[in-house]
């Protein structure tokens, strides 16, 4: 996968995040959040090379122990400089 569509991912995760199509436009988040929009995209560049069907591998004396990422952990390390997401609604059945 190319740097752009890494980076292009990125953005669609922080536009879906906040959830707010009307105020937060993809321009609007490439234009002003650079820096989260750099930290999504080496985060989902790990998560894309990682295996996620392997936890931990051993070959004679080495051992590999992977990290265990999953999409929602790729947002997590930049809430803080993101503004409040809207909270998503929806029906409810009982």
């Amino acid at each position: 996968m190319s740097d752009e569509e890494i980076r292009k991912i990125a953005i669609n995760l922080i536009f879906n995040y906040l959830n707010n199509a009307s105020k937060y436009t993809e321009s609007y988040i490439q234009e002003n959040f650079q820096g989260a929009i750099t930290i999504v995209s080496k985060n989902l560049k790990e998560y894309f090379s990682t295996n996620g069907s392997i936890q931990s591998m051993q070959q004679g004396q080495r051992q590999v122990t992977y990290k265990n990422i999953t999409l929602k952990s790729v947002l997590e390390e930049v809430k803080p400089l993101l503004p409040m997401a809207r909270p998503k609604v929806g029906t409810v059945y009982v």
